[in-house]
């Protein structure tokens, strides 16, 4: 491994911007989800989802079922479209079935939100099936698989209606999507395009966001000037907060425009082979290493049916969340963890709502930066074994298969 120096620069949790993106020749593209039906561009996830919930008609009065383990967004999109959330078990390896998502219907269920979660592409046909005699609408949430397949099942191809991230994969300051491969889909009226001068807020955040992380060297000092300039008559926002994140936070309200000019145009730039080609280097790199640190376990959620999958985070499992949490926290981990999912649903989301972090492994990550993080998980790790007592021993999950058994090997 790469020497770690004490003065290593800070490490963002999402894809920040480089050279690659803003110069260069045209790369090899990679499609994955953008490649299925006609693909609506919109500002994230979340307003992709509730734009998907408005086509299908799904309001007051109606409900729609989702994992108990879940990023808030999905919830707030629900929420946010005037339905009521229902919840179903996870297993432990993070699958899906047809039984749990079927034992969670009522009279009132219209939509059925299933996630790839952790970029384990889930058998939908079954749980499809099940909607349609039902009556109910299935969305296929692709935010963490933009690319992938079950067999020859692509992801995003089987929902009514598929949302994506893009966010999640590209340096992007925003940006969801919304299509169908079985129907046309189509923005709700009334949305909003944004104009030159959100697009231009977005690409001066990008390079922000991009310099606090030094990245596009050269260009520090003029985003310093601009913005000693900008607060002479107005605060500049701390673009950097949901980079520095630790825990997903609920949110009232979500809102639906298109994508702004700017957040098309990297997207164009930056959906390359090559950059998801690195992002799966670095998934299997940080893989392997941290998988040899005493107790630590990595929920290596991908499908191995699954062909052309790309990574979204390395899921760690912390055997002791009470103290190695706040330490990895305290030492600036970059790393999400999803505490506000629903408890009393099933065990397993009850578990890995304390005890399942998100470490990043995107294409903007260097070799010193993944040094880093296995260095701080090995030493926090090894501090939490020497105070180690029994009260703060890991229960196993009710379904009986151990998180530890999950772990798929790496060369």
């Amino acid at each position: 491994m790469t020497a770690v120096t004490a003065d290593l620069p800070r490490i963002p949790i999402l894809p920040v911007l480089s050279w690659h993106e803003l110069a260069g020749a045209p790369r090899a593209r990679a499609n994955g989800v953008l490649g299925i039906g006609a693909p609506q561009l919109l500002n994230s996830g979340a307003a992709a989802i509730r734009a998907a919930l408005e086509l299908a008609g799904v309001g007051s009065g109606s409900s729609v079922l989702l994992p108990a383990f879940n990023c808030p967004a999905m919830v707030d999109a629900v929420v946010s479209a005037g339905a009521t959330p229902r919840f179903y078990r996870i297993a432990a390896d993070l699958a899906i079935g047809v039984a749990e998502v079927s034992a969670a219907f009522n009279d009132d269920t219209r939509a059925v939100l299933v996630p790839h979660l952790f970029s384990r592409v889930q058998d939908l046909l079954p749980i499809k099936e099940l909607c349609q005699q039902r009556g109910a609408l299935l969305i296929e949430d692709c935010a963490h698989a933009m690319f992938g397949a079950l067999g020859a099942v692509a992801v995003g191809s089987v929902g009514h209606f598929a949302a994506a991230s893009p966010r999640k994969f590209l340096p992007l300051m925003e940006g969801g999507l919304l299509t169908s491969a079985s129907r046309p889909v189509t923005v709700p009226n009334g949305v909003p395009r944004p104009g030159v001068v959100r697009a231009a807020r977005l690409a001066f955040d990008g390079v922000d966001v991009a310099a606090r992380f030094d990245h596009l060297r050269g260009l520090q000092s003029a985003v310093k000037l601009l913005k000693t300039i900008a607060r002479s008559g107005a605060v500049v926002p701390d673009t950097s907060a949901v980079q520095a994140s630790a825990t997903v936070a609920p949110s009232s309200k979500i809102e639906i425009s298109h994508a702004a000019a700017t957040t098309r145009m990297l997207l164009r730039r930056s959906l390359t082979q090559d950059a998801m080609q690195r992002r799966g280097e670095n998934y299997d790199y940080l893989v392997r290493n941290l998988r040899h640190v005493a107790g630590a376990q990595i929920l290596d959620a991908t499908d191995p049916r699954t062909t052309g999958t790309v990574p979204y985070m390395v899921a760690l499992l912390l055997d002791q969340p009470g103290r190695q949490f706040d330490e990895l926290k305290r030492r600036g981990m970059p790393m999400w963890r999803w505490e506000y999912s629903v408890r009393g649903v099933c065990d397993v989301t009850d578990w890995y709502a304390q005890a399942l972090v998100q470490l990043p492994c995107h294409q903007s990550l260097r070799r010193a930066q993944l040094d880093w993080m296995i260095k701080c998980v090995d030493e926090v790790f090894g501090a939490t074994r020497r105070r180690s007592t029994s009260a703060d021993a890991r229960p196993e999950p009710a379904s009986g298969s151990s998180a530890g058994a999950l772990t798929r090997g790496h060369a």
